[in-house]
């Protein structure tokens, strides 16, 4: 067959002829944007029967295998043409679709406002019922003025971008905007200052974050040694999950220590208690803040800072100075034949390197390094590190690791003349 445009009837009781019985395949295509098209083999049929078949606007229809007669017919409305040709395959065109959509009444702010304001408010904040799709609010999206409800958006003038700012930040709508809320939403866990005169409590602390940072500052009126056990108990579910100790060498009421720390969280609660030896009555907390925050710690770091002129009650000598990569640096003591000097060393716990030498070269020394801090164990007599030099007077140790407990170091000269040694350590985690 040939192409061809018929006129359909707009009285389905006189269809009208599209193709007789016996032809080849035909395509037929409705090229209206609004209008139904029914096809039956009877010429006068009743539309919505069993009998016809409903050719939707912009569809095709291949009619094959033709036994009957093929009949046409809209419900009333007159004009409209079906497209007749050989069969082929036929694409839409997106312009048709579209001119459809208008027709229909779709995609329209009119329309989409009747339709949308029927479905009641939408609530766009938080127990507040605001009626922004809706076409008759002020600023409603689907209509001109939806550029007010961007604007208020980026401004915060509506409170969207505070409340959406706030959930990120601290998981409520209701709670505080942070800047870059991963790194700058610390929220403090413990602050604390007074004299504790037994083991002591803090509040227990709810933990939502995935680190923890903060620094003590302490010291004891007594004359000492005073050892101050900081204890963090990490609870989930109720229970404890970890619990570690932190042992420090207290200061003086008037020079108070201060240790340093920060490390990854381990429960979703922490209790700390404070404890101290029996060798002392009292310890004087200064200060004594903890917070949560979200940068990424992986190890536990506690460690002291600059503290050369703190002298530690019982005590002879002051802390060696440290700084971020030396805990100890001695420099030329002369000890006496056979005699030893000790030093309390800064706090760090963590991976080292230890060394020393004397200027003369000769295997005459010792240096023992000894976790005096932890009372718990302080009778066991084991030192952590206990190493004689080698025939050329030196000691060289790569990876030792310090424990969670801050240690004194002695130089032991073992030789019938006084003598002079060099010591370092140096950090190798920071």
């Amino acid at each position: 067959m040939s192409y061809t445009t018929v006129t359909v009837s707009a009285n389905s009781a006189y269809g009208t002829p599209l193709a007789e019985q016996g032809d080849q395949p035909i395509l037929v295509y409705n090229p209206s944007d609004n209008t139904n098209v029914y096809l039956s083999s009877n010429p006068s049929f009743t539309i919505g029967q069993s009998d016809n078949v409903t050719l939707r606007p912009l569809m095709t229809i291949v009619l094959t295998n033709l036994t009957d007669n093929t009949y046409a017919a809209t419900s009333g409305v007159s004009g409209v043409q079906l497209e007749l040709m050989p069969a082929a395959a036929v694409g839409v065109s997106p312009v048709d679709v579209a001119i459809a959509l208008s027709a229909l009444g779709l995609a329209t702010s009119a329309n989409q406002n009747t339709q949308i304001s029927t479905e009641g408010n939408i609530e766009i904040g938080v127990g507040t019922s605001n009626n922004y799709l809706g076409g008759t609010s002020a600023g409603a999206l689907i209509s001109t003025a939806g550029i007010t409800v961007a604007k208020d958006m980026l401004h915060a003038n509506s409170g969207v971008t505070t409340e959406l700012a706030a959930l990120i930040a601290s998981g409520s709508v209701t709670g505080t905007p942070g800047g870059v809320p991963l790194l700058s939403n610390a929220a403090q866990l413990i602050s604390y200052g007074g004299t504790i005169t037994g083991s002591t409590n803090m509040t227990l602390a709810t933990v939502t974050q995935i680190s923890y940072d903060g620094f003590i500052e302490f010291g004891t009126a007594s004359a000492g040694p005073g050892y101050l056990c900081v204890s963090l108990q990490w609870e989930s579910a109720g229970g404890y999950v970890f619990v570690e100790n932190y042992y420090l060498i207290c200061g003086s009421t008037g020079s108070p220590a201060t240790v340093y720390f920060r490390g990854p969280c381990k429960g979703e609660s922490l209790l700390v208690t404070l404890s101290f030896n029996s060798g002392i009555t009292s310890v004087v907390i200064n200060n004594f803040y903890m917070y949560q925050n979200s940068r990424p710690f992986t190890q536990d770091r506690w460690y002291s800072d600059g503290q050369s002129t703190i002298t530690y009650p019982g005590f002879t000598n002051t802390a060696v100075g440290m700084n971020m990569d030396n805990i100890l640096h001695i420099s030329d003591p002369n000890i006496a034949a056979s005699g030893s000097i000790t030093y309390p060393l800064p706090m760090y716990c963590g991976r080292c390197s230890i060394s020393g030498a004397t200027p003369s070269n000769t295997t005459n020394y010792q240096m023992i390094i000894e976790a005096v801090s932890d009372f718990n164990n302080a009778n066991s007599g084991v030192p952590i590190f206990n190493e004689f030099s080698n025939a050329s007077g030196i000691i060289s140790i790569q990876d030792q690791y310090l424990p969670k407990a801050q240690c004194q170091i002695s130089l032991r000269n073992n030789a019938a003349a006084a003598e002079t040694v060099n010591a370092a350590i140096v950090t190798g985690d920071f």
